[in-house]
């Protein structure tokens, strides 16, 4: 079994493309960016490409609940995004800040 979703809009705007399918008793989900691409005969085209995949959801916890699923998978994998985004940020500053050091201890 595999459900598929588009578009699926996130609460922050963005726009993707959602699998649910059955990997024996659990679930998966898949999460993909539209990308648009030119063919050799310069038409465009659109490509799905995979950003995420869940870990599972059991059947106990998550019933059918397919679109809790989906939904909740979209929320983690931007709360990702945001954390690596804060990381390098994080980083980039820490960064310059060495680099500024004048070397005294």
């Amino acid at each position: 079994m595999q459900l598929s979703k588009h578009p699926v809009t996130s609460k922050n705007g963005n726009t993707y493309k959602v699998d649910v399918y059955n990997d024996g008793w659990d679930y998966l989900v898949e999460i993909f960016k539209e990308k648009q691409v030119n063919t050799l005969f310069g038409k465009n085209k659109i490509k799905f490409i995979n950003v995420f995949k869940s870990g599972y959801y059991i059947y106990p916890e998550w019933g059918y609940d397919f679109k809790g699923m989906a939904k909740h998978a979209v929320e983690k994998y931007e709360s990702s995004l945001k954390e690596k985004r804060e990381r390098n940020e994080k980083l980039e500053s820490n960064i310059e800040l060495f680099n500024e050091w004048d070397g005294k201890c």
